[in-house]
């Protein structure tokens, strides 16, 4: 499939249904946020769910959190039938033009030489502009009785610290329970912990966290 006429629009009301079938294909249940939640995402919510076209069909999907410094991109995939032919590539070639020079940042399971699966997808990922952070995550459960995943993050930019990636404490990974996620990062230790807590406690930390990262600065 040719990949010249890829593009990234607001999905429509009549894509949803196949735009579900393509996500719960790509994922297991334990890297899913509950469908309903992305696809009754409200007009002014850090969430955006991108339909990925090919000549004006779409083939594809792409969930992004525009956190202001920085871009996480948390879900991607394509259609079965239409991969292997770049698409994917170019979808990541049109998010990097339309961020204005800001790092887009992903999570990928660990390479594992057992798994050929996750070494392709970070290989991928590399020739695509990515870099593997070399911070340790893991993503807690989407849903209860779900467990938690431990994952690695990759960049485009090779340098990225782990403080901004704080502004994931306003993330909310259940809408339904209104729990936020909130990042400590301890640079030294190199390490990124991710805990389930109560928005107004995550703000609460947040500011603590930027007072300490400011003291520490002066």
């Amino acid at each position: 499939m040719s990949t010249t006429a890829i593009s990234l629009r607001a999905a429509s009301a009549m894509e949803l249904d196949k735009l579900e079938h393509i996500y719960l294909e790509a994922f297991p249940p334990e890297e899913r946020r509950p469908w309903e939640q992305i696809a009754a995402t409200p007009s002014d919510s850090l969430l955006r769910l991108h339909a990925i076209c090919c000549n004006g069909d779409a083939v594809g999907l792409i969930t992004t959190w525009d956190f202001g410094t920085f871009v996480y991109v948390e879900h991607l995939a394509v259609d079965i039938s239409c991969r292997g032919g770049g698409i994917g590539a170019a979808v990541l070639t049109c998010m990097k033009a339309g961020t204005a020079g800001r790092p887009l940042v992903l999570e990928v399971e660990p390479p594992c030489e057992l798994q050929p699966d996750t070494v392709r997808r970070v290989n991928f990922y590399k020739r695509n502009g990515f870099h593997m952070l070399p911070h340790d995550y893991v993503q807690p459960p989407y849903s209860a009785g779900l467990p938690e995943v431990e994952l690695r993050l990759m960049s485009t930019d090779p340098e990225m610290p782990p403080e901004p990636l704080i502004s994931l404490c306003f993330a909310v990974r259940s809408a339904s329970e209104k729990i936020a996620i909130l990042v400590i990062s301890i640079s030294r230790q190199e390490r990124i912990t991710l805990m389930a807590i109560s928005p107004r406690l995550a703000t609460k930390i947040f500011f603590i966290i930027l007072y300490s990262i400011k003291y520490i600065l002066i």
